[in-house]
């Protein structure tokens, strides 16, 4: 009878866990359904369309130094809520939920119940911040669900010394680095700091075992992805897509290690952007230090993971804020850190007694000073729509005359990037050419330091006036995005 209803009582529990995370996700990102298409957020969707119809992975797609996982989860969207803008934005928001599910069980696992919906909770506004999240379905959003798994399965083998999770963190990394590539920094680094606080780290054997399994699991993802680019003919354009133009774009300059506004975007990103948690993460630590004494091992994992985080967001091709939702996981989890041996001390006569009313000011001012302004732009965002439906942007205006002057299954063209992609998209047209980045074409990209230079590209430039006089495009148009 007691084991039935201790059962129960866990059941209600993580329903109520649940269902918070439901209310906080629907709230803090639940108005992006109302937001226009990104550019970069048109152009998967176009091209997930695309292979969803029979295109050849990267050799009939984009040319782009983007894995294709997000082709893959907006082909998903697609097949589930049909062919549209909102179809996009939800899959974006269920797959940011998916996201805070794992860092709860995480955090279940690291802290209690209770200290893992407020982690849960902090995910989601922290990965909702608007100037971080930007329009949503973004590849680096994308990738943090399978990497929070592939760090719990770490935290595990350090708690249980377990290989198996080391396999499965190994291929839960390689499905994240088929949405984006900097993610290889951070499961380094999360891999070397496991092997560090293990009890078998000065076993070398063990260790060349150990990294052996990690990096078979990673390679099973990766491995299966090969076969089907081979088997349809792609391999040879994926392995350019991949691997050697980020090369050529390091060559051109886009490297951490030449960028001299690093420090300057950084401090930015953590002062601003990120301030409320730059400063939970900071108490937190001082709680740590001052309660405990010293680290252990998790604790320390955690921090050395934040680092490998910190790095991967930084490896990008150029510094953008969006790519700083990498550290975001991380430092999430770090804040649990104080609220988990807050609720624990009791030595102090004064914390025992006032404990509870210390965190329930505590959290009072945080939802004053965070959640509320969340509700207050969500309710504004919704009305707003419902009242008075926000205008047209000049892509929405775009694709509405592509449809008036166009018929189904006619090609369009334009030199302006991924606009024409996302009105393409929006529009039910199709694009005359894979070949839609203007500046890898023109130099102006090179002289930005963003792309390789035009001798590199210039089959580009070859294939696509070939795809163009072959299209023969029904509406032709130029400005750029």
């Amino acid at each position: 009878m007691k084991e039935m209803l201790a059962n129960r009582r866990e059941i209600l529990i993580w329903f109520i866990s649940a269902a918070t995370l439901v209310l906080v996700e629907i709230v803090c990102r639940g108005d992006i359904i109302f937001a226009p298409i990104g550019k970069d957020s048109g152009a998967f969707a176009y091209f997930a369309d695309l292979w969803l119809n029979g295109a050849i992975l990267y050799k009939e797609t984009l040319v782009d130094n983007k894995p294709p996982g997000i082709y893959f989860v907006d082909a998903a969207a697609i097949s589930l809520f049909g062919k549209s803008v909102y179809a996009v934005h939800l899959i974006d928001i269920i797959w940011n939920f998916l996201s805070a599910i794992a860092i709860l069980l995480m955090s279940r696992e690291l802290f209690n119940k209770y200290v893992a919906v407020v982690v849960g909770i902090l995910f989601i506004i922290f990965s909702s911040v608007p100037t971080l999240a930007a329009d949503g379905n973004l590849t680096v959003s994308y990738m943090l669900f399978p990497t929070i798994g592939g760090i719990y399965f770490l935290v595990l083998y350090l708690k249980g010394n377990i290989r198996r999770h080391l396999f499965w963190s190994g291929f839960l990394f390689g499905v994240s680095f088929l949405f984006k590539q900097p993610v290889a920094f951070e499961a380094a680094c999360a891999l070397g700091a496991t092997i560090l606080l293990s009890e078998n780290h000065r076993r070398y054997t063990e260790i060349c075992k150990n990294i052996l399994l990690f990096v078979a699991g990673g390679l099973i993802p990766f491995f299966f992805l090969s076969l089907y680019c081979t088997v349809s003919g792609g391999f040879k354009d994926m392995v350019y897509a991949l691997f050697i133009l980020p090369m050529e774009m390091s060559s051109a300059g886009r490297n951490i290690f030449q960028r001299v506004d690093i420090l300057s975007n950084v401090i930015t990103i953590f002062k601003d952007d990120l301030k409320s948690l730059s400063l939970l993460c900071i108490i937190s630590s001082a709680v740590a230090i001052a309660y405990l004494k010293r680290f252990n091992k998790v604790t320390i994992f955690l921090y050395l993971w934040f680092l490998g985080s910190l790095v991967g967001s930084l490896s990008g091709g150029r510094v953008s804020k969006q790519y700083f939702l990498q550290a975001v996981p991380s430092m999430v989890v770090i804040a649990g850190i104080g609220c988990y041996h807050l609720s624990e001390i009791k030595k102090k006569s004064f914390w025992k007694k006032y404990k509870t009313i210390v965190l329930s000011i505590a959290l009072l001012v945080f939802l004053r000073h965070t959640v509320t302004a969340e509700v207050r732009d969500f309710r504004d965002n919704v009305l707003q729509h419902v009242h008075s439906p926000r205008p047209l942007t000049r892509e929405e205006l775009l694709a509405e005359f592509i449809s008036a002057n166009t018929n189904p299954g006619d090609y369009i063209y334009g030199f302006g990037g991924h606009t024409y992609l996302r009105a393409s998209f929006m529009a039910n047209r199709l694009f005359a050419t894979r070949h839609a980045i203007p500046k890898m074409f023109d130099g102006g990209g090179y002289e930005s330091r963003d792309y390789p230079h035009p001798s590199k590209t210039a089959w580009m430039m070859n294939e696509m006036i070939e795809d163009v006089i072959r299209a023969k495009p029904k509406l032709i148009f130029g400005y750029s995005d």
